[in-house]
């Protein structure tokens, strides 16, 4: 079992290696966001919530938990 690495071994080499590989990743993700774009894409989605599409169809429902048919 000589020429074999130790588990502990290995398991540090990747871990390390998984640590250097998420740094980068961070520092060029966090370098290459176009902040202006992205808040411009988040103001052309429209919600629900705020054109009322979904106001028509659900304005007459009323949640009442008392009113509930009961299970047997």
């Amino acid at each position: 079992m000589e020429g074999r690495p130790s588990l502990v071994s290995t398991t540090l080499k990747v871990s390390l290696a998984v640590v250097g590989v998420s740094v980068l990743a961070a520092n060029w993700l966090s370098g290459g966001i176009d902040r202006g774009g992205a808040s411009r894409l988040a103001a052309s989605v429209a919600e629900p919530a705020t054109t009322g599409a979904l106001r028509d169809g659900f304005s007459g429902v009323r949640l009442d938990p008392c009113a509930a048919a009961r299970k047997p």
